[in-house]
């Protein structure tokens, strides 16, 4: 368990989000936050953004992972992978199964709010739970990077001829002193010209490709399965847990 020391504040300031409380959700340092900060981690992001992607670098980072890595391959999995500016949480969903009084509230409500009522409901939502439908990072031999959303039942029985990951990039540079880096698919391929626009199909190519990573990931010697929308989920419970102190959060 990661224990983050820092004072706690005296009231609610609601989604405005101070560097401690993104080191918190983030379970790092505030000086790696500040870091990132100076890596231009939170550029242009509203604040929301910002703690779904602090959140969901700490969940990379705890796997052993350089929190600038995780930086850089959190923000283009959200450019190029979602269909939102951050990683889903599944706070909403969750959300849909508070009572009627809660819910009439939620109405274009921030996922922070919404959070905080789903903590006065534990028997609705569970800390520390993946859930299907989570949104999944797989690491294959260190290299090659597969993103979906998948049933975390599957995962645990290393069902890898699921076609529900998909082939997204890879990461390059990892030996020691060198600077790692992700690269996308999109940087390879130009997909605009291999998408026919009439029939909106890929060209054959692209298939074969998947097919070929998708043997490299069936026959892979290590992967790594990152559940970012959990990481997301744990973060959210920790600035909580840092605001409130009702429970404390690993």
């Amino acid at each position: 368990m990661r224990l983050i020391l820092m004072a706690r504040r005296k009231a609610d300031p609601g989604i405005d989000f101070s560097l401690n409380d993104l080191a918190v959700a983030a379970g790092l340092s505030k000086r790696v936050t500040q870091f990132l900060a100076d890596n231009a981690a939170f550029e242009g992001l509203t604040q929301m953004q910002k703690l779904n992607v602090a959140a969901a670098v700490g969940g990379v980072s705890a796997a052993n992972i350089s929190p600038l890595l995780a930086m850089k391959l959190i923000k283009i999995v959200i450019r190029l992978e979602t269909n939102a500016n951050e990683i889903p949480s599944g706070f909403k969903f969750i959300g849909r199964n508070l009572p009627q009084d809660k819910i009439k509230t939620l109405i274009d409500a921030d996922e922070y709010y919404i959070h905080r009522l789903l903590m006065e409901c534990p028997e609705i939502y569970t800390q520390g739970v993946g859930r299907r439908g989570d949104f999944v990072v797989e690491i294959v031999n260190g290299e090659l990077v597969f993103t979906g959303s998948k049933d975390l039942t599957s995962i645990s029985n290393f069902d890898c001829q699921s076609r529900e990951m998909h082939f997204s990039g890879w990461i390059t540079n990892i030996e020691r002193g060198s600077e790692p880096d992700f690269i996308h698919m999109a940087n390879k391929f130009n997909l605009n010209d291999l998408c026919d626009d009439e029939t909106g199909k890929f060209d054959p190519i692209l298939a074969e490709h998947e097919q070929s990573m998708q043997l490299c990931r069936a026959n892979a010697v290590s992967r790594l399965t990152l559940n970012l929308s959990l990481a997301v989920r744990n973060g959210f419970d920790r600035l909580h847990a840092f605001r409130f102190g009702e429970r404390d959060i690993a």
